[in-house]
């Protein structure tokens, strides 16, 4: 794990960064429901493509990957507008 991410810092960094900046903009717009839904859905797009670039980077870029992020990027949209009720 540690070989992992010493091997792809950049990545990693991005996704986190992109994460931090996420938390940041919906807290900073906490009553306005529209804006921290398209927050939400630009973050689920970001990762989305995040993980189509650390895939393909790697070589491993295959259709079950891209499916499986797509998935996990709209359940997560899907759960935190249960949650936020956004």
């Amino acid at each position: 794990m540690k070989k992992e991410l010493q091997k792809h810092l950049f990545d990693y960094l991005l996704l986190v960064s992109v994460g931090s900046l996420f938390l940041i903009l919906l807290k900073v717009n906490q009553g306005n429901r529209t804006y921290s839904f398209i927050v939400a859905l630009v973050f689920c797009m970001l990762y989305i493509l995040w993980g189509i670039y650390h895939h393909f980077k790697l070589g491993s870029l295959y259709l079950k990957n891209v499916v499986e992020y797509i998935l996990i990027g709209f359940t997560f949209l899907y759960l935190l507008k249960i949650i936020l009720v956004i």
